[in-house]
């Protein structure tokens, strides 16, 4: 494949790692959701490996957010943003219409309230069930 790859959002938490390829027009060129056993890099590396398999050797800007993916960041040198704030950008960027997201993971659940251009209202559970 040829494409233009600009962006590779990756996405480990406390029991999956989830990756998600766009080329230069946003169109999804690839998507990985692995469960990765505690062992997070060894998972990314088969999902990289995958993508190379499928798109060639492109070269991708990165961000990388979730509860294991700090430690990844700082292992490796990688750029992270928190999973709320990426979320809410998301939401912000493409889904101007969207007043509430719900974020239920393996660690804890979220929910923001988005209002006009204001800062968003985060609340958050201490453990999930």
């Amino acid at each position: 494949m040829t494409a233009s790859v600009q962006r590779m959002g990756v996405d480990v938490g406390s029991i999956t790692a989830k990756v998600a390829i766009v080329d230069e027009s946003g169109r999804v060129v690839f998507t990985a959701y692995r469960r990765h056993h505690a062992r997070t890099a060894e998972t990314l590396r088969g999902i990289v490996a995958d993508a190379r398999a499928l798109l060639g050797d492109v070269r991708v800007g990165m961000r990388v957010t979730g509860s294991a993916g700090l430690g990844l960041c700082e292992r490796f040198a990688l750029p992270y943003m928190q999973e709320v704030i990426a979320s809410v950008e998301y939401a912000r960027r493409c889904h101007a219409e969207v007043r509430t997201l719900i974020d239920i993971g393996g660690e804890d659940a979220k929910m923001v309230f988005l209002g006009e251009g204001g800062m968003p209202d985060i609340r958050m559970n201490g453990s999930c069930a």
